[in-house]
């Protein structure tokens, strides 16, 4: 696992795929290959020949150079078609091939999930490569790219100021009334606590005091009340006892009623279907156009096992 912004990156090409990789079984199934440390050997040259074929930088064109700083661009690997989810090269049909334990749709989707991996691992290698072939020049080549994101982001800064200090003379103002408001009812309440009307004033409170003490006990009385009635699992129950007759309530079903929703749920489920089948010839055919195009489509995951066998 890398930093959180890249698997994030790579979790969004698989939902862009259309595919929900259990990443807990890939983990298993791969531990279970490396037991063969022939296995092992072999996965991790295939890993890496793609990772080296990904990882190279075409050179800059002779208009790049003059024109711009360019260092190069990211060479084009991945051969996948539009919509595909796989491509087979040819380690991964050597890979699906080979006589292991594993099944062959398992291995396919390993291979869709370390090729993903891979692929946009490589383009930070690229980046990295070119960063070390260009060491000398890097720190200039770094204050410059600055420089220009500086003057980019100039009239934002010189905003955003602005921006602050509106803000900090609205809070500073705010302060100062919210203080002078404080000041004039500190002066009210002086004014109202004298020898002349002080104990109208605490007569006043008394009253309040009682009323809240009244409020009080009318709301416990009435909380007390709600509890001793039906709790809600039994409200459920009455509601349901109430309507046993209604259609809408009816909870039972006949055997025939049975049999046709347990076959529904099953082809929900993805349960075997007895209302068709596919020919051999079509198989064959479906299988010649994966092997012909090497490209694998997310339909075409139930008839892994089937070609390759």
């Amino acid at each position: 696992k890398l930093d959180d912004v890249f698997e994030e990156e790579v979790n969004k090409i698989f939902f862009d795929m259309g595919l929900i990789i259990d990443e807990k079984e890939i983990r298993k199934n791969l531990e279970e290959l490396f037991k063969d440390e022939k296995n092992l050997l072999n996965f991790k040259n295939m890993i890496k020949n793609r990772l080296l074929s990904c990882s190279e930088i075409e050179p800059a064109k002779f208009f790049e150079k003059l024109f711009s700083n360019s260092f190069g661009t990211f060479k084009n690997c991945d051969q996948r078609s539009p919509q595909s989810i796989l491509y087979l090269y040819d380690d991964y049909r050597t890979f699906l091939e080979k006589e292991i334990e594993l099944s062959k749709l398992q291995r396919v989707l390993i291979l869709i999930y370390c090729e993903t991996r891979q692929h946009h691992l490589s383009k930070y290698l690229s980046i990295e490569v070119v960063r070390r072939q260009n060491d000398k020049k890097r720190q200039k080549n770094i204050i410059k790219i600055l420089d220009k994101i500086m003057d980019g982001d100039r009239e934002i800064i010189k905003h955003n100021d602005k921006i602050i200090e509106e803000r900090t003379k609205i809070k500073y103002k705010e302060f100062k009334q919210q203080q002078l408001e404080e000041a004039k009812e500190r002066n009210r309440f002086k004014k109202l606590v004298n020898e002349n009307n002080l104990i109208i004033q605490k007569d006043k409170v008394k009253e309040l005091v009682d009323e809240r003490d009244d409020n009080i006990q009318q709301t416990q009385k009435k909380t007390k009340e709600k509890k001793k009635g039906p709790n809600i699992l039994t409200k459920i129950a009455n509601i349901f006892e109430k309507n046993k007759n209604s259609p809408i309530f009816d909870l039972s079903l006949t055997p025939k009623e049975r049999i046709a929703y347990e076959k529904a749920v099953n082809n929900m489920k993805g349960g075997d279907s007895n209302g068709y089948k596919t020919t051999e010839q079509n198989k064959q055919e479906m299988c010649n156009k994966i092997k012909g195009e090497k490209n694998i489509y997310k339909e075409q995951l139930d008839m892994i096992d089937y070609c390759f066998n």
